[in-house]
């Protein structure tokens, strides 16, 4: 390759690299940890489905950090796990680059989740509540006295 070919190859490499490590600080922004950003940054870019071999060899991380950092980002839906003929059980992965499904899913399964999890609380405490001033409200509904009161009379 000639001298402006190699430079323009070592552009788009720092442009990548640059958009990665934004990725890996998002990641760190939105309080997960920074491998999470710099693995998807890196299947965003790459050619096909990486496997987790691949992606440790690629990113210096440990395959059991990848193995982790794959399951997370398979559970938000900004990966998907692949299998490719020959290859036997082997995972591959690849990211997720339509970020409207990516939220709509997430606004699917999580936020229905949030929402469940929240009413299961509110009914608790309504019960709750319900429970503990009910012989209050008893003891001063109209037509009703307490034992103190017709003593008193």
């Amino acid at each position: 390759m000639d001298e402006n070919g190699d430079s323009q190859e070592t552009e788009v490499e720092r442009a990548r690299e640059e958009v990665i490590e934004a990725m890996a600080t998002t990641a760190e922004m939105y309080g997960t940890k920074r491998s999470l950003g710099r693995l998807y940054g890196i299947l965003y870019f790459a050619d096909g489905p990486l496997s987790l071999d691949d992606l440790a060899e690629r990113s210096d991380y440990a395959k059991s950090t990848v193995s982790s950092a794959m399951s997370t980002l398979e559970r938000y839906y900004l990966v998907k796990r692949r299998s490719l003929p020959g290859e036997g059980k082997r995972a591959f992965f690849e990211a997720e680059r339509e970020w409207w499904d990516v939220m709509k899913r997430l606004l699917e399964t999580e936020g229905q989740r949030e929402i469940v999890t929240m009413n299961r609380a509110l009914d608790t405490a309504q019960q709750r509540l319900e429970a503990a001033t009910a012989p209050t409200r008893n003891m001063t509904s109209p037509g009703c006295h307490s034992s103190r009161s017709t003593t008193a009379r």
